[in-house]
């Protein structure tokens, strides 16, 4: 035999889930700023990498290309390292939004006013 306990939505109800849900969409905000936080890393990473390679070959008595190249093409793999890795946590980010979004439209514990409220709509 199980007991089971019925709750019907009301103010406190939806008041502590509000609380939770807010919680967690400000997870998933944190998460899509840490990611575009890393892609502007790795812009300026690549770039501040291509201006030391003009620099050094500008210095160079004969400028060598294959080596202006290489160095170039070195400074943009770490850049692009950093920029795929900000897409993929933004990309957690919006995940985290859209599941949370499903939840508290799914929620029979809300009324609709709630469901405008937490997301923000």
């Amino acid at each position: 035999m199980s007991i089971t306990a019925i709750v019907e939505p009301g103010p406190a109800t939806a008041g502590k889930l509000s609380n939770r849900y807010a919680d967690a969409y400000r997870v998933a905000e944190a998460l899509v700023k840490l990611g575009m936080a890393i892609k502007i890393i790795g812009y300026i990473i690549a770039g501040g990498l291509v201006l030391v390679a003009i620099n050094k070959s500008n210095g160079i008595a004969g400028f060598n290309g294959d080596l202006f190249i290489g160095e170039v093409v070195g400074a943009l793999i770490p850049g692009a390292i950093l920029y795929f890795m900000g897409v993929q946590v933004s990309a957690q980010g919006q995940v985290l939004r859209a599941s949370l979004d499903c939840a508290v439209n799914t929620s029979p514990l809300l009324t609709n006013s709630d469901r405008i409220g937490i997301m923000g709509l």
